[in-house]
């Protein structure tokens, strides 16, 4: 350019670096595919890489770490030289993986780098988690039922009459059912006219198997059925499944024979019982029953047949009779029988079991003497309390004769010192007293005149007026004695003072030997 003056002047900028290459970003994303083999489960890992950046990736290095099993196919570490925006490439290996029948966590852990264009590197780490559900057989079921009768949501089958069930079993788990058996038993009483009510064999994920049967039953009663599949998974756990139960009403009779006791002795007697029960909402008519009696028995009691015109729904009736044992053995008891005719007019029959009853030979009679009565059962605390009042008494009798010992023993004692203390006494001469002559007898009228007591003279008033009575009499006499027996009494007294009164002194302090020798000394003086 110029300026004014027409000078010429020339301007270079510098030089300015342009980015076209753009950043590169890389995206990867990891999806599992499973296999059952025979020793465990082959798991593929399907990794896809992509280039998500607007610019380009190069030298491209990924390494792979898992956690669990080994590796049977694929290589853990891919190089890719470059990928452009927006494209991608998918690579796989496969781990083979042990049997398991639970569940776990399978993971794999990636490691990667790339550069762009211009040397620049994008290290990265990313881990990828799949949860390993185990794989098992789950078999559901379900029926469908023919010929029953409906009523209020209760199924209703005639004696006599057939029915037919279809089970159909499905495999909806997530691996195959081995060594299954399916099966629906049938209740006591009821036979298999057609059809299978059994299958073996495997279900594999998602098959079915249906299994079709008739059956027919004549005992009257409640009865239910119940389907049931039994089966193994791969690693040979073992699992049930029972189906949805139904349970149906067998209209018509049932019939039940018992006996009072099944061992008897000869000249028994048993009683034998026979009911009859008629199941479902239907009435029977021109009911039979009929029993018959076994040899070596004889009927004491009641009739073996019995026949009613109607027994409504669910009524019951039965027939009682009794037998005696007349000879010893083993007898069986024939089926009873019962004949009726159902709702429809048609003619049924049905049997009960049959018995076994054993007859023994009777026993001689025995000869008891009078009954002897059993002493009561002393309970145990009570045998406690006699050994320890037993105990108690013995030490009580010890105590007293220690004592009476010890007593023994002081009174003996007692008794040699007073004996040596009467040996020092002199003993003063008897004084010679006249006889008294004993008094002369009198009569009673003679002694009741020479007394004079102002205590009897009311008595004498008395017998002056009463003259029979004995009992101012007997007053005399019984004082008389008194006064006999008071005399006596002080003469002897008298006796013992004059005895014992010698001239010394004895205070109370002083034992018999410091008397004694007192007495001794008294006596020198």
């Amino acid at each position: 350019y110029s300026d004014y003056e027409n000078n010429y002047f020339e301007y270079e900028s510098p030089d300015v670096n342009i980015d076209v290459s753009g950043i590169p970003k890389l995206n990867l994303e990891y999806s599992l595919s499973r296999e059952s083999v025979q020793d465990g489960e082959l798991l593929t890992v399907i990794g896809k890489v992509s280039n998500i950046g607007n610019g380009l990736a190069k030298n491209i290095t990924l390494e792979h770490v898992y956690n669990k099993g080994e590796l049977v196919d694929g290589d853990l570490k891919k190089e890719i030289e470059n990928l452009k925006n927006g494209e991608y490439q998918i690579y796989k290996f496969t781990i083979r993986v042990p049997i398991s029948s639970t569940a776990y966590d399978f993971s794999v852990d990636v490691t990667y780098s790339y550069y762009d264009i211009l040397g620049n590197e994008y290290p990265g780490e990313q881990r990828f988690i799949q949860k390993i559900d185990a794989d098992k057989p789950k078999i559901e079921m379900a029926r469908t039922v023919e010929k029953m009768i409906i009523k209020q949501n209760k199924y209703y089958v005639d004696s006599g009459y057939s029915f037919i069930i279809s089970i159909l079993a499905t495999n909806t788990g997530t691996a195959d059912a081995v060594d299954t058996i399916l099966e629906e038993k049938l209740p006591e009483g009821f036979e298999l006219i057609n059809g299978t009510n059994r299958w073996e064999g495997d279900l594999k994920i998602g098959e079915s198997k249906t299994i079709t049967y008739t059956a027919i039953g004549n005992v009257g009663g409640v009865y239910s059925l119940t389907p049931r599949a039994i089966y193994k998974d791969k690693w040979g756990v073992s699992y049930s499944t029972d189906g949805k139960i139904i349970t149906f009403t067998l209209r018509g009779l049932t019939i039940t024979k018992s006996l009072s006791k099944n061992k008897i002795s000869e000249g028994d007697v048993v009683e034998v019982n026979i009911s009859i029960k008629n199941y479902g909402d239907s009435e029977t008519r021109d009911i039979f029953i009929e029993d018959s009696i076994p040899e070596g028995f004889e009927l004491v009691e009641g009739e073996t047949t019995m026949q009613k015109d109607i027994l409504g729904g669910n009524e019951t009736m039965s027939l009682k009779y009794k037998i005696k044992a007349i000879s010893v053995g083993e007898y069986v008891l024939e089926k009873a029988k019962v004949r009726w005719k159902n709702s429809y007019g048609e003619s049924r029959q049905l049997e009960s079991k049959e018995y076994t009853i054993s007859v023994q030979k009777a026993a001689p009679p025995v000869t008891t003497g009078p009954p002897t009565t059993t002493p009561p059962k002393t309970p145990i605390y009570e045998k406690y309390i006699s050994k320890i009042l037993l105990i108690l008494v013995a030490v009580l009798l010890l105590i007293i004769a220690i004592i009476g010992i010890r007593t023994y023993s002081k009174r003996r004692f007692k008794i040699e010192e007073e004996e040596e203390f009467f040996e020092g006494l002199e003993v003063p001469e008897e004084e010679i007293f006249p006889e008294e002559k004993p008094p002369e007898e009198k009569t009673p009228e003679e002694m009741f005149s020479e007394i004079a007591l102002p205590e009897f003279e009311e008595e004498e008033k008395k017998e002056e007026e009463y003259r029979n009575a004995p009992d101012s009499i007997k007053k005399i006499l019984e004082w008389q004695e008194k006064e006999e027996k008071r005399k006596k009494k002080e003469g002897k007294k008298k006796e013992e003072e004059r005895w014992f009164d010698v001239d010394y002194d004895i205070t109370e302090d002083m034992t018999p030997k410091e008397v004694l020798k007192g007495k001794k000394k008294k006596k020198e003086e």
